[in-house]
């Protein structure tokens, strides 16, 4: 069964982090729009969830692993630290 799900609230964003202005831009990654399936969701690309999908990848072999970000990865409060 699949339900769909709209986010209309997300949290402030006071802006990119003074280190990151330095750095040549990043890459953009796909919106998603479709539908997808996959073994492993690891929602919000922050450290903790960067380091999760990491190191799934790492255990689970060939099963898929989808990460999912509202805004731009390593972007929030812990990477302004």
């Amino acid at each position: 069964m699949t339900k769909n799900i709209n986010v209309k609230l997300l949290p402030k964003d006071p802006g990119p982090a003074a280190w990151n202005r330095i750095l040549p831009p990043a890459t953009e990654y796909p919106q998603l729009n479709d539908d997808i399936s996959a073994d492993w969701v690891v929602v919000g690309g922050g450290f903790t969830g960067l380091a999760a999908a990491r190191r799934l990848s790492q255990l689970v072999g060939d099963e898929s692993i989808a990460l999912l970000e509202a805004s731009c990865l390593a972007e929030g409060p812990a990477g302004r630290n």
